[in-house]
């Protein structure tokens, strides 16, 4: 017996093309998926953690502003009572 080649068809070969698109085409749309969920979850934990840092730098500027104030006040109250000694005023304290 002799080996027979089977014979392809424009047909058959349109459809083995397609078959081939279609598979690839699932296979990459799993692949995106998976990417665009990991996308996602890294994209919200990186949300999270800027509004944690602009938190931190809202309250460190909070503070920065109040250790300046507190050292203006501590400035001038150590003026007014250098005032009262030469001007021989009691301060009440």
């Amino acid at each position: 017996m002799k080996n027979k080649k089977k014979v392809t068809t424009i047909d058959g070969l349109a459809r083995m093309i397609n078959s081939s698109f279609q598979d690839n085409q699932e296979y990459m749309d799993k692949k995106f998926e998976g990417v665009d969920k990991k996308f996602g979850i890294l994209t919200g934990k990186m949300n999270k953690n800027f509004h944690e840092v602009k938190k931190q730098i809202d309250n460190i500027s909070k503070n920065t502003v109040d250790v300046i104030h507190q050292e203006d006040f501590n400035k001038l109250e150590s003026r007014v009572e250098d005032v009262e000694e030469v001007l021989h005023i009691t301060g009440k304290k």
